[in-house]
């Protein structure tokens, strides 16, 4: 027993904090650099003209994120706050993740939680929004990939023979086989970019809803916004 805090000094499994920072940190930007390797590869972004360096610092920087939170969650030691922070940390890159209004019903749970944000607790089919909901309605439609796929007849690389080819489940698209390449981020553009353009929107109107109490915590944080 007199030797216990001896033997714990000289314990391979007692790493110096910094240590155990620089090594997880240095592992994290090690996977990332692998990720953006697939991510390119598996996409072709590179031949699409984006940036490999920008791909790369994203997922080095994202990593080195995730590792930094799982480097300070580990020294939480009461459980119910160690899941509280996973559960929030998890909710923040799931809203950064998943593009705006693409989840089901996402979009009828948008507008009714705007339209409590108004003061309109009712219902009424007629009333519309503001522009700017009527431009991210538009830019971000419901299922973003099925409603930017295209198909048509392509030529194969090795045999040259002609087949058909189409777009679904893929995050780029390409209307044609020499169309214009579009991701997500064009989207953010078109949404960004509203009132500069000369056009505007269809108007959205109101969804069939009457509920109030699972949207209020939403509308209260629109009001505040706004």
């Amino acid at each position: 027993m007199e030797n216990t805090p001896n033997k714990r000094k000289i314990s391979p499994t007692v790493q110096h904090p910094a240590a155990r920072w620089a090594f997880v940190l240095v592992l994290c930007a090690a996977l990332g650099v692998v990720a953006s390797y697939y991510w390119r590869v598996f996409y072709a972004l590179d031949v699409r003209g984006i940036s490999p360096l920008a791909v790369t610092g994203f997922c080095v920087g994202l990593a080195v994120l995730a590792g930094a939170a799982a480097l300070l969650l580990h020294r939480v030691k009461d459980f119910a706050k160690r899941g509280s922070a996973c559960i929030l940390l998890c909710g923040i890159l799931f809203a950064f993740a998943n593009p705006p209004l693409q989840t089901p019903d996402e979009t009828d749970h948008y507008l009714r939680t705007y339209a409590i944000s108004m003061g309109r607790f009712d219902f009424d089919a007629a009333r519309g929004y503001p522009m700017d909901v009527d431009e991210l309605v538009a830019a971000f439609p419901g299922a973003w990939v099925n409603a930017h796929t295209s198909a048509g007849v392509g030529t194969d690389p090795d045999t040259h023979a002609e087949q058909a080819y189409n777009t679904a489940g893929y995050a780029l698209k390409q209307y044609g086989k020499d169309g214009r390449v579009e991701s997500i981020w064009d989207s953010f553009t078109q949404y960004l970019n509203w009132e500069s353009r000369d056009s505007a929107a269809d108007s959205v109107t109101e969804p069939i809803s009457f509920l109030i109490l699972p949207f209020l915590p939403g509308a209260l944080g629109m009001a505040l916004a706004r």
